[in-house]
């Protein structure tokens, strides 16, 4: 199976530059036109939620003080 796709991921990166309430805005699977396909690439999502879990952030800041920030964050796939 050959497959490029992206999957957003929205999560707020907490005063301590961790990211938290992970989740996906935009399944990968919204790229994928087999239908077979389509239930396959559900663990990529899976994925890249663990991948931006992982990540650690500069804080944002606001009147010299951390603060809390929503993102939203791309991950691509490519799969040859």
């Amino acid at each position: 199976m050959k497959l490029a796709g992206r999957t957003v991921v929205g999560l707020v990166v907490d005063p301590k530059g961790r990211p938290i309430n992970v989740h996906v805005v935009r399944s990968i699977a919204e790229d994928v036109q087999d239908p077979k396909d389509k239930t396959r690439v559900t663990d990529l999502d899976e994925k890249a939620i663990d991948a931006v879990r992982k990540y650690r952030f500069k804080p944002a800041m606001l009147n010299g003080s951390p603060v809390p920030v929503e993102l939203n964050v791309q991950v691509d796939f490519k799969i040859f």
